[in-house]
């Protein structure tokens, strides 16, 4: 027991000795010059957030709209930046009670930054430009006003902080600091007149503008000596790439980009290609699209457009002007070949060449057209023209006489297959064997009266 209440009678003198400390003279002296140092670093930048608020709302209303709003993010990113710094390093706080005054002073100043710069943003229609509706001019007037009370209370919180230092312990030296350089700037009516400057400036006006910086295609399009029309390599399919600008001042929030195939003949096409994408004031967006359907051998024109069906600042859909590019797409190329039913044959003998037909597009039906047979190039009469079924078609020759043959297959094509020539295969004819005789029996009688 006795052990125990030692060990209780010894926390208890360091919690004694640890309070005496922290309300000695030289440590409150300690803290008062360390809080001090670190707000004294403060005000200067401070000032200069403030001087720059002050700047970008006397210039507002003849300034561009992203300037403003630029402008108004930095000041009160600034001022949260410092608000934060004071908070973050401290504690401990100052000895005396009126010290912690310059931390509140920042921390007031970084929310009037934050009323302003969203009061005025409301005003303008924010970042799309979208109006702002009935009352907005009051609201914002409102706002600015408290705002202006905002810092207004927070330089006399500076005042009061700065003066309490120098009469503590430390006889700490901290730095002016205001905001209100210009207390009637802050005033109800310059407040209200600014705000309505506001509202009015042409330059500051919403003005949406949307355009078609560039169109591509996947396989690239080949100009064909410098005319209007673009050559690309067989393919049922294409990708675009379009680039879509905006070039006004206000963001375009879906801007639905679409790219179609008009046929220039009777060829057909796919369904139009689309895709919705943000684009940020002043700045383009690229957007690609997969899919557009097309036909080999087919001329088409691709027409890009664009337009943002969002909220604007504008009536109605905001259009970018459409692109058109004439592009010829090349025909499937084809493959032909011929077989034989037999390689040789006897004069009187008949064979049958089957031609087969493919194509080389990647998932196309098989070819249609016509196809002829050809001896040494020269049609067979019969087997000119023949129709092919399911890439196939069949020429059966029978051949009275011997001799060599060089059997080739031409392929018509279609609009959309180019034609082909099958490698030749030598059909070879020879002469019919000679009757076999038996020893000691006369050959059979070639007919009527014949004799023994």
């Amino acid at each position: 027991m006795a052990a125990a209440g030692g060990a209780v009678a010894i926390v208890v003198l360091v919690a004694v000795v640890v309070q005496v400390g922290s309300q000695s003279l030289p440590y409150r002296r300690s803290v008062d010059l360390s809080y001090a140092a670190l707000v004294g670093r403060l005000a200067a930048p401070s000032v200069a957030t403030g001087q720059d608020l002050a700047a970008l709302l006397s210039a507002a209303p003849g300034d561009q709209r992203s300037a403003v709003f630029s402008g108004l993010d930095g000041v009160a990113a600034a001022a949260e930046r410092t608000a934060t710094t004071a908070r973050l390093a401290t504690p401990p706080a100052p000895a005396v009670a009126a010290g912690m005054d310059c931390t509140t002073a920042l921390e007031l100043r970084a929310t009037a930054a934050a009323t302003v710069r969203s009061a005025v943003e409301r005003l303008l229609g924010g970042s799309t430009g979208t109006a702002a509706g009935a009352g907005a001019t009051s609201a914002a007037t409102a706002a600015l006003t408290g705002a202006g009370r905002q810092l207004q209370r927070a330089d006399d919180l500076w005042a009061t902080c700065r003066n309490a230092l120098r009469h503590g312990p430390g006889l700490a030296r901290v730095p002016p600091s205001a905001w209100m350089t210009d207390p009637a700037a802050w005033s109800a009516a310059s407040v209200a007149a600014l705000v309505s400057a506001i509202a009015g400036s042409p330059s500051l006006a919403a003005a949406p503008a949307l355009a078609i910086g560039s169109v591509t295609s996947d396989p690239p399009a080949v100009s064909q000596g410098g005319g209007a029309t673009f050559m690309l390599p067989s393919a049922s399919a294409l990708g675009v790439t379009v680039v879509v600008v905006d070039s006004g001042n206000v963001d375009l929030p879906h801007v639905v980009v679409e790219v179609r195939a008009q046929p220039a003949g009777p060829l057909g096409a796919g369904p139009p290609v689309r895709r919705t994408v943000d684009v940020r004031a002043g700045s383009a967006a690229t957007v690609v699209l997969t899919g557009l359907r097309v036909t080999p051998g087919g001329t088409f024109t691709l027409v890009a457009s664009a337009r943002s069906d969002g909220p604007t600042g504008a009536a109605g859909v905001v259009r970018a002007a459409d692109v058109s590019t004439t592009v010829s797409v090349a025909q499937a190329a084809s493959s032909a070949a011929v077989t034989a039913s037999a390689s040789q044959l006897h004069a009187g003998g008949r064979v049958v060449y089957t031609a087969t037909v493919s194509g080389t597009q990647a998932g196309a039906a098989p070819p249609t057209g016509t196809v002829t047979f050809e001896d040494a190039g020269t049609p067979i009469a019969s087997c000119a023209g023949i129709r092919l079924a399911r890439g196939t078609a069949t020429c059966p020759v029978t051949y009275p006489t011997v001799g060599v043959h060089s059997i080739t297959v031409v392929y018509s094509g279609t609009a959309e297959v180019a034609g082909s020539t099958s490698p030749a295969i030598t059909e070879t004819v020879s002469a019919a064997p000679a009757p076999q005789t038996v020893p000691g029996r006369a050959p059979a009688s070639s007919g009527p009266g014949s004799k023994p």
